[in-house]
């Protein structure tokens, strides 16, 4: 089970908290229960930053290319129109990019 958490710090930034609970996998000894924790606990990690990585770099595409696999990618890409902003009706500072640094890759 992964548990992320949001903690404003001011207006611009914030503190991401995690916590993973992973059950103890019967047969094994504690020291290789935490072990396959610790692994999973990285694994979660990476695969965080990876997600960092592309929303850093994500763009909306209005028209996608999209294969037989993807599902129904275009009828929730239309339940999402909700919810987005025209940018002409945003105040000038919000259109500016933002970028956030992570502090360290290790937990504190």
């Amino acid at each position: 089970m992964l548990l992320n958490c949001h903690v404003p710090v001011d207006l611009n930034s914030f503190t991401l908290r995690y916590g993973v609970l992973v059950k103890k996998i019967p047969g094994l000894t504690d020291e290789q229960n935490r072990e396959v924790a610790q692994a999973y606990i990285q694994q979660a990690q990476e695969a965080f930053y990876e997600d960092v990585e592309i929303w850093d770099n994500k763009v909306r595409i209005d028209n996608p290319l999209l294969c037989d696999g993807d599902g129904p990618v275009y009828q929730l890409r239309k339940w999402y129109d909700q919810f987005y902003t025209d940018v002409a009706d945003l105040k000038d500072e919000l259109k500016e990019r933002k970028v956030f640094k992570t502090e360290s890759a290790e937990a504190v």
